[in-house]
């Protein structure tokens, strides 16, 4: 569904005006524009991920590396708050996702399989 969104954006002329970033699995066909793809494991720690909302504004800077949530610092303290009491839920225990989340470091560094017997 992402790769399709990337494809859709460059087909109404808007590769260079938008970035997507989404929880979504991208194919190796998706280089067009700033694309930031398979965030699930960050956003489902509680990191800063999980504090972005549909339509919220991303400001990226591409050049300096950064990328910044353009949102009033009371409505994120409300966010963080509401993810505080309800907090995500466990690990799978069982299937693909299970395997994922035991052998796949974040992507801060780098998604790349975890060595043997490594823990978080």
């Amino acid at each position: 569904m992402a790769s399709q969104l990337v494809f859709a954006l460059d087909g109404a002329g808007l590769t260079g005006k938008v970035a997507v970033v989404t929880d979504g699995q991208l194919s190796g066909l998706v280089n067009k524009g700033i694309v930031v793809g398979e965030v699930s494991p960050e956003a489902a720690k509680g990191g800063a991920l999980a504090l972005v909302r549909d339509g919220d504004m991303i400001r990226i800077d591409v050049p300096g590396r950064t990328a910044d949530l353009d949102v009033p610092v009371g409505e994120l303290d409300r966010r963080k708050a509401a993810l505080a009491a309800s907090p995500p839920g466990q690990p799978a225990e069982v299937g693909w996702l299970s395997v994922y989340q035991r052998l796949v470091r974040p992507l801060p560094e780098g998604a790349v399989l975890r060595p043997k017997g490594a823990r978080e």
